[in-house]
């Protein structure tokens, strides 16, 4: 092509470029407006079967996608892949591109079963492309179905899935570089998420402890990734009720998130709330072995110990006025008046009933409940001291 249309092939390239500033900055009407210029020209001086065409469609296709308008993002993408099914050979890897954005608009329009047909489409050109699976690329394929099955529920395929990756990586072997290392993490990680939704966590936990292995080797301790990992095994150790380990891997992985993204951020945030969480799950099951303890007539002294070691943990978390707390100073009111310590129960009663008067307030019931016990307390201190 000679002449004008050389140069107007060039003017469609500068509004493509223009169109991408605009967008990255959501100036979308003027990306739009950058795109549609650039394919006019393009379908003028290269018809509607020209790659530079398809191009042009997909990036009218990403406005649409910016603006939520999945209909009409869904027809250029389609018009981009028809193009490039006819204008490339079978093994181009732009044709797995293709089917990869496919993938997309139809995954967030809850097509799910479309999209895992576009996924697979998308894996057979790039196992077409490489001759046969040893790749990296077709791991990342294999990750992407996996993820897509786990979205629609197919838990047992998307675990072959994984299954793949796993292979794929161990063939490569512990020396790999580094994306192989990433990447089997990530398939063991997600295994790990699967046979937790399935009920078996005793496998879950394996699996997360390999993951976690592997991202340490390969990031170190202070790697966000890793930090995601921490924060993963720690829920898996809590639903076990494995309290020391959870609250160790859940603080862990909220002092990666404070050094790397610090206080104000969401994740932190949720790294923080669960090992708040942890941490009183700790002190209501200490609270409540006290109480077996000194419900049975057992050993006072030891429940009264547990108690206080209940009592410190929501010190430590600055919830010595919860009213969680509050019940752990009735309990120990109650073991004390079972061991005949009269005063130090009314002691502990005095504590549990400042609680309730200052986060509940004198006209609640429970703080009502309450006084009517301290005040028998006292009743039988005054008693005991006559």
């Amino acid at each position: 092509m000679e002449g004008d249309g050389v140069s107007h092939l060039k003017v469609a390239e500068n509004l493509v470029k223009s169109g991408d500033i605009r967008l990255r900055s959501s100036q979308f009407k003027d990306a739009m407006q950058s795109y549609n210029r650039a394919l006019e020209i393009r379908l003028e001086q290269l018809g509607d079967k020209h790659p530079d065409t398809a191009e042009s469609y997909k990036a009218v296709g990403k406005v649409f996608y910016k603006e939520d308008n999945f209909e009409m993002k869904t027809e250029m993408y389609r018009k981009a892949l028809e193009i490039d099914l006819e204008a490339q050979p079978d093994n181009h890897l732009v044709l797995s591109e293709r089917y990869r954005d496919m993938m997309t608009v139809l995954m967030a329009q809850s097509k799910f079963d479309e999209a895992v047909k576009m996924s697979k489409q998308s894996l057979a050109r790039k196992l077409h492309f490489y001759g046969g699976e040893d790749h990296l690329d077709i791991a990342c394929e294999y990750i992407a179905i996996g993820l897509l099955l786990m979205e629609h529920n197919r838990l047992d395929d998307g675990l072959q899935m994984f299954d793949k990756v796993i292979e794929m990586c161990n063939r490569l072997g512990p020396g790999g570089e580094i994306v192989n290392r990433k990447l089997l993490a990530l398939a063991l990680g997600k295994q790990a998420v699967i046979r937790d939704e399935q009920g078996d966590l005793e496998a879950a936990t394996e699996l997360f402890e390999k993951s976690i292995a592997i991202q340490v080797e390969a990031f170190g301790e202070m790697h966000p990734e890793t930090a995601k990992d921490y924060q993963n095994i720690a829920v898996m150790y809590g639903k076990q009720d494995r309290l020391d380990d959870a609250i160790h891997f859940s603080y862990k992985a909220l002092q990666i998130r404070m050094i790397e993204l610090g206080r104000d951020h969401s994740y932190t945030a949720e790294c923080f709330k669960l090992f708040v969480q942890l941490k009183r799950a700790k002190a209501v099951a200490i609270n409540e072995k006290g109480l077996a303890l000194s419900n049975a007539g057992g050993d006072y002294t030891h429940a009264v110990k547990l108690f206080r070691e209940a009592l410190e943990i929501y010190m430590e978390m600055d919830c010595g006025v919860d009213p969680d707390a509050a019940s752990v100073y009735e309990n120990m009111a109650a073991a004390y008046i079972s061991a005949d310590k009269p005063e130090d129960a009314v002691a502990a009663s005095s504590d549990a009933l400042k609680i309730y008067r200052r986060k509940l307030g004198d006209d609640h019931d429970v703080t009502k409940r309450r006084m009517g016990k301290h005040r028998f307390l006292l009743k039988r201190l005054l008693e005991n001291q006559s």
